[in-house]
This record gives C-alpha cells, sequence and structure tokens, in this order.
C-alpha cells in the first residue's frame, strides 16, 4: 500500500507509475492524479504541450515507426478498419495530408513517389478491375465535354508518339505550353494567326521522314495548313 501525495489516499502499488527515482520504486501520486494533473496542464498549456509531444517524436521517430509497422503488418484487417472509418470522418484532412504527403514526396525523392503510384496503381487494378474501367471511361467523357480541344489535341499527340515508336524514332517529353511560348498562335506554314478551336501541332520533319517527337521538331499550325502538308518536307510543299 501506498499513500498518494495529491488525493493523499491509500491505494495499492499497481495504481502508481513505475519511477527509478522514488525511494520505493513508484512516483509520489497515483495514476489517475498523475493523468489528471498531465490533462489540466495541457489545456492550460496547448501550444507547449503540442512542442514537448513534438519533440519526443522525433527523438523516437524510427522507434515509433518500426512498432507501428510491426503492428500494422500483424493485424492488417483492425488497421483497415481504423483507416477506412477516420477516412470516412475526415475526408477533408485525408485529401489535405494526401496532398502535402504527395509534395513533399516530389521535392524528396520523386523516384519513390512514383513507385507508390504504381503500386498503389497496380494493387486497385487487381482488386476492382470493372471500377477501374468505369472510372477511366467517366473521366475521359468528362474531359470531352469540359475541354474537347484539349482532348483531341491530346489524342492526336498520342498517335503522334505511337507512329513514332513504330518508326524507332526519337521519342521526348513535350511541353506544348513551351511550343505556343516559343511560336505564339500563328501558323508556320501559312503564317496567319490560329484562333481557338482550330490549332494544330505540326511535326515540321514529318516522322515517316526521320523526324523526331521533340519540343524543337514541333510547331503551331492551322488544322487544315497541317492535314495538307500531311507527311511532306516544306521544301517540298514550296515547290507543289
Amino acid at each position: 500500500m501506498k499513500t498518494c501525495s495529491a488525493c493523499q489516499k491509500a491505494k495499492q502499488n499497481d495504481e502508481f507509475y513505475s519511477d527509478k527515482r522514488g525511494k520505493d520504486g513508484y512516483t509520489s501520486s497515483c495514476k489517475a492524479c498523475t493523468k489528471e494533473r498531465a490533462r489540466l496542464w495541457k489545456a492550460a498549456n496547448p501550444d507547449r504541450a503540442k512542442a514537448t509531444l513534438r519533440a519526443i517524436y522525433e527523438r523516437r521517430r524510427q522507434d515509433y515507426i518500426d512498432r507501428a509497422a510491426a503492428w500494422a503488418e500483424a493485424n492488417r484487417g483492425r488497421r483497415r478498419e481504423i483507416v477506412n472509418a477516420w477516412s470516412g470522418r475526415n475526408a477533408d484532412k485525408r485529401a489535405a495530408y494526401a496532398i502535402t504527403r504527395r509534395e513533399r514526396m516530389k521535392e524528396e525523392d520523386a523516384d519513390a513517389l512514383r513507385a507508390v503510384w504504381r503500386g498503389n496503381s497496380a494493387r486497385f487494378r487487381l482488386r476492382r478491375p470493372g471500377r477501374v474501367a468505369e472510372i477511366l471511361a467517366e473521366t475521359r467523357r468528362r474531359a470531352y465535354a469540359e475541354k474537347p480541344d484539349v482532348m483531341r489535341m491530346k489524342a492526336r499527340m498520342a498517335g503522334a508518339i505511337r507512329r513514332a515508336r513504330k518508326r524507332a524514332a526519337t521519342v521526348e517529353p513535350v511541353d506544348f505550353i513551351t511550343v505556343i511560348e516559343r511560336h505564339g498562335m500563328r501558323c508556320h506554314l501559312c503564317g496567319d494567326e490560329i484562333k481557338r478551336g482550330d490549332l494544330h501541332f505540326d511535326h515540321v520533319v514529318p516522322l515517316s521522314k526521320g523526324g523526331s517527337h521533340s519540343t524543337d521538331n514541333i510547331k503551331p499550325s492551322h488544322s487544315r495548313c497541317n492535314l495538307v502538308k500531311g507527311a511532306k518536307l516544306l521544301p517540298e510543299i514550296i515547290e507543289a
């Protein structure tokens, strides 16, 4: 038995926290009083309480991570239930956390972020192949309804990339914003201004004649001018 220094009640030793600094190996106040004192202090000092908890976490971070990973591995079903329940109650927080984590990983380790995306996508496709098809179809329909010009342009560029790869041509990531900034909204074939909805991107040296799918080989053009040019080189058009 031991008397609590706070509430002055005699209690069993197991109602006190262990403390090597105590004469008898226990804290002077019981667990209930210690918890109440901590609660009152946190309520009166919220900022200091958060800072203290953060400092403790940073000191023991790897230990916490290892313990959490071990528990999650041993309790997969329970962990999924907890995560789903929390996500349902905190949809906004989950979305904000996902964005923050993604941005941090972009800065720290882009390769790790891509690996996470690939892993998540692969698992989802395996578990729900039908739902994946529905999502892709709905996303495509919405995109065509909201931005038909952009989607048609993407489809044309995707076709160009496929043709370039079939011909073993050079295929590089193309920044079409850079192409517009570099050449403006003016057709490089006829020289006239290009109106919205009539924009095509032409491979100056056609893919069929060894041209590359790259920013340096792509220029803006009218849709009609691009179709008339076809797979010809500029000198061939001038001669014709």
